[in-house]
């Protein structure tokens, strides 16, 4: 048999949508927006409010309170809507007028509480404008990532490159990985015959079930748990699992037999000597992590690492160029 090995595969041959984050402009906005929003906060300035300016939530206000709960029987200064002193009275005093002066009927912790509550003095957080000047101060103030950075559109420029590469580790390796082995399997003329695709789907069901089921939660939810909603039942779960099955199965007979090309062998001594590493550096006891990593399911390992470590660098480089980060 002829393999065709990782480095003699034409990546152009895949769909340049394999390499393409689904949704990863409006994912990679929102973001951006998000943390725009967020370093607008944390580099704005308090700005102190007129009376009768009405209070809103976030407001930091210095209250006047007269009760017979002494608790609320004091002065001092409470963020509205935080919760954190009392819910319900916060919530009461936002909308109300700074300088007011009322009685507030509510429960705290289960208990009626009447108070006589002034308003004195009230400061906002008013945010930093969204631009360069906001951009320069996070650049000296904030982590690596936006070190050196001047202006907005370095800093949207910045957080593209960071999130799609994001993306791009979490979504494309994966699609395009399988796409690219799938390939790799039909130039080599590596093709599973229909009785082992079935031996390999009715074993990878029972252990996937098995595993589910020690968890002690409904068989369904656990299924849609990991498949999402596309697993509306039993059978379209199994079938799911069936069709990465196959994928799977695909992926491993290459695997196995670019090793073999490669006259690559991973024997048990090999085994021993990585496992008793492992478990001196964490502790774990060396024989109950061999019963739970049998010697099959770490050659397993070894051949797919062999291939991975070939094909996902060039995956990443292709899905870079394509989406503008090179």
């Amino acid at each position: 048999m002829k393999i065709v090995t990782p480095e003699q595969i034409e990546l152009s041959q895949l769909n340049d949508e394999l390499f393409i984050p689904s949704g990863a402009e409006s994912i990679v906005q929102a973001e951006i927006d998000k943390e725009l929003s967020r370093l607008a906060k944390v580099y704005g300035h308090a700005e102190s409010l007129q009376a009768g300016t009405e209070l809103a939530a976030g407001d930091l206000v210095e209250l006047a309170m007269q009760s017979s709960n002494e608790r609320f029987n004091r002065q001092l200064k409470i963020k509205l809507g935080r919760g954190l002193f009392a819910p319900e009275l916060e919530n009461l005093l936002i909308g109300t007028k700074l300088g007011d002066e009322a009685s507030y009927d509510f429960h705290f912790k289960g208990d009626a509480v009447q108070v006589q509550v002034h308003s004195l003095s009230a400061e906002r957080q008013i945010p930093h404008p969204i631009d360069d000047a906001l951009i320069s101060e996070a650049g000296q103030e904030e982590d690596k990532l936006y070190s050196g950075l001047s202006t907005v559109q370095e800093f949207k420029n910045r957080l593209r490159s960071a999130h799609l590469g994001s993306l791009i580790h979490t979504q494309v390796v994966s699609r395009a990985y399988q796409a690219a082995i799938e390939l790799l399997a039909r130039e080599s003329g590596i093709q599973p015959t229909e009785s082992e695709f079935q031996a390999h789907i009715a074993k990878t069901q029972e252990k996937f079930e098995a595993d589910l089921s020690a968890s002690g939660n409904d068989l369904l939810s656990s299924y849609q748990e990991y498949f999402g909603p596309e697993a509306k039942d039993l059978e379209s779960a199994r079938q799911i699992l069936a069709e990465t099955a196959k994928s799977e199965l695909v992926r491993l007979q290459y695997a196995e037999a670019l090793a073999k090309h490669d006259d690559l062998h991973y024997s048990e001594k090999d085994y021993e000597r990585e496992l008793s590493e492992y478990a001196d550096e964490s502790g774990i006891d060396l024989a109950e992590f061999k019963d739970k990593f049998p010697f099959e399911l770490w050659l397993t390992g070894k051949v797919e690492e062999n291939l991975s470590s070939r094909l996902i660098p060039e995956l990443k480089k292709r899905a870079k160029h394509l989406n503008g980060l090179d």
